[in-house]
């Protein structure tokens, strides 16, 4: 194959040896020049949204060609916020015989890894007595919860009576 710079045509022999040679029969200069290897235009590396769910998150380049080697830096994190990524190309040994350089030598994307909703489940079955304020039960709240409706609410008349909470989860960093 020729030196067009496209997919399919980074396909060469090689045989480096335990030695190191690669079995070139020319022994004079083989520095490639100024040979520059141009990425196809299908060559993507695009901004990433994440859910945070603990785990980690990578980013990475899509229809790399063969001999083209990526090197990441900040694409790989767990918390939710948003990063600034970069992915340099770097020529193999095959194709340092052909090329001196690669464009673009690198793309950037951002990563945004969003906040999670948190599950939970609404308490029921708080139980007051007349005379009451919400400060009186909500100790029977689970962890997380409060009400919306200032403490020195009375809980009312007898029978079921409904008040809004609101939970607030511990890690409020990863956690909306």
């Amino acid at each position: 194959g020729g030196e067009t710079g496209k997919p399919g045509d980074t396909q060469q022999t090689e045989n480096p040896g335990g030695d190191g040679s690669n079995g070139d029969q020319n022994t004079g200069n083989t520095e490639p020049g100024d040979k520059v290897y141009h990425l196809p235009s299908n060559v993507t590396y695009n901004n990433a949204y994440f859910v945070y769910d603990g785990n980690n998150h990578t980013m990475t380049v899509r229809n790399l060609p063969d001999g083209i080697i990526p090197v990441y830096t900040g694409n790989t994190n767990i918390w939710a916020g948003t990063y600034d990524t970069k992915v340099e190309f770097v020529l193999s040994e095959a194709m340092q015989r052909t090329y001196s350089s690669v464009e673009p030598a690198f793309l950037t994307a951002k990563m945004t890894i969003r906040q999670a909703t948190p599950q939970y489940e609404v308490p029921t079955n708080l139980t007051a007595t007349v005379g009451q304020t919400l400060r009186d039960v909500k100790s029977q709240l689970p962890k997380g919860f409060s009400f919306e409706a200032p403490l020195k609410t009375s809980v009312g008349a007898e029978g079921v009576n409904v008040f809004k909470v609101t939970f607030t989860p511990d890690d409020t960093d990863n956690y909306k």
